[in-house]
Parts: structure tokens; sequence; C-alpha cells
């Protein structure tokens, strides 16, 4: 069983409006990406772990090892590994930090292709 029971919904709600709080991307000054980055940035997905369930081995591994072969067991659903592949890859590729327009719009696509609501149906917030 997951340690970590979110719907779908409640995941990209999650994930939107934490990318549009932090406002960047979490990675390091040569791009690196990281579930944990510096300044206490967080990914797509490093934002919906809990701390109790964080280690700093995850950073070394694939999202699939960290998701569902972690030391703790299952994280989430294994049903929800497309959903969760493609915020991490909408994280990673975003290229220009402060720039959420990218976010909204590739979050907004997401939610059509996976039949949920897109939770910034406002506009992106600007910086």
């Amino acid at each position: 069983m997951a340690k970590i029971e979110l719907t779908n919904q409640q995941v990209v709600d999650k994930v939107y409006a934490h990318l549009k709080e932090q406002g960047k991307p979490a990675r390091d000054f040569t791009g690196q990406c990281f579930y944990r980055g510096p300044g206490g940035t967080r990914c797509a997905v490093g934002c919906l772990i809990p701390p109790r369930f964080y280690h700093p081995l995850m950073e070394t591994n694939s999202i699939d090892t960290v998701l569902f072969e972690t030391i703790f067991g299952d994280l989430f659903p294994r049903e929800q590994i497309p959903l969760l592949k493609q915020l991490q890859h909408i994280h990673d590729s975003w290229a220009v930090p402060f720039e959420f327009n990218f976010i909204h719009e590739r979050i907004r696509i997401l939610c059509e292709d996976f039949k949920l609501n897109f939770p910034g149906a406002e506009a992106p917030k600007e910086s």
C-alpha cells in the first residue's frame, strides 16, 4: 500500500500551487534538478514527499526508483506514475526561472490529457 494517498486532482492542485509560489525550479548552478534543491526549493515530485519519507539518497535515483523502490516502500500508488512523471518532466524542462507562464501552460495541457480540473484558471503570476 502506498504511503502517500492523494487523488490525481489533489496532486495537480498541490504541485501547481507549489511551483507558482516557489517561482523557479529546484536546481543548482549547474542546472541539475533536485527533489530538494538549494535554498529550500523542491521539484514537482519533491513537494509531494513529506520530510519523514525524504532521504538524500533519493537525489541520485530516477523518479521510478524514488517513488516505488525507496527504503520506505511504495510512496505513491503505482497508477499515478504517468501523472507524476509528466509533472516531473514539466518541472525539469522549466528553463527560465520566474517565467511561470511555461508551467501554467504545460499543466493546463496535462490537465486536459488526464481529464482533471485545471487549478490555474486565473491568469498566472507574473514576476
